[in-house]
């Protein structure tokens, strides 16, 4: 992906308010604090076996596969020993909205926790074709450039569409406004540029499709990025 696209797809996926309305299939696992003892991961009703504090990233999807809810193939886990571990559910499991939970109980150290945060089902299909489950993602529509005596600008535009499953128009509608808010005030963070505004270029309609006996409902909305170099 592109940096700008990096950026887009960091801002939608981490937003928790976005993650409330729109769950994807990833989550972030961070041990806190913690000197010594165990933790556990549950996903769908079942428990992992205990995890050490300090465990590799291969110990914790060991770990969280050996659920028969989970199954080899179906998760991955990156991270450092330790963590922070960030948790995606593949394969069969991909188009799964279901929270992953934990304990950490039996940590030990002052202030030592367990959080585990949901992150949005946001997709980039530059890079991927989304599932089909919940999802925010982003198209890039137009990428000119400018360039006035030593400053450089560019101007990309893309279309970010959100996509429900179902018959709730509300679940649609506050998704596409936590975009609007999150985009309102230009805070993207940009690697090497400086990003000088987001401009929202219009809506698009929100439509509801029958496929399959299923309800589909999406709607969209360009913005214009504007970054300067």
């Amino acid at each position: 992906m592109k940096a700008i696209e990096t950026a887009l797809f960091s801002l939608l996926q981490t937003d928790a308010t976005l993650a409330a309305s729109l769950p994807g299939a990833v989550h972030l696992v961070t041990v806190t604090d913690a000197t010594g003892g165990t933790f556990t991961l549950t996903f769908n009703a079942k428990t992992t076996a205990v995890i050490a504090y300090n465990a590799t990233a291969t110990t914790v999807r060991t770990a969280v596969a050996a659920l028969t809810t989970v199954g080899t193939g179906n998760v991955a886990v990156t991270g450092s020993a330790g963590g922070p571990y960030t948790v995606t559910f593949t394969g069969t499991l991909a188009n799964t909205a279901l929270a992953l939970t934990g304990s950490g109980a039996a940590l030990t150290g002052a202030g030592a926790a367990l959080t585990i945060a949901q992150r949005a089902a946001v997709y980039n299909t530059l890079a991927t074709m989304p599932p089909d489950a919940y999802l925010v993602f982003t198209k890039i529509a137009s990428v000119p450039s400018f360039a006035y005596g030593l400053v450089a600008s560019e101007d990309y535009r893309y279309q970010i569409m959100v996509v429900t499953q179902g018959t709730s128009r509300a679940t649609l509608g506050t998704a596409l406004a936590r975009v609007d808010a999150l985009l309102a005030f230009g805070s993207l963070t940009v690697a090497d540029e400086t990003c000088w505004g987001v401009e929202k270029a219009g809506d698009g309609p929100a439509v509801a499709e029958v496929e399959g006996g299923t309800t589909w409902q999406w709607g969209s909305a360009d913005y214009r990025v504007m970054l300067g170099s």
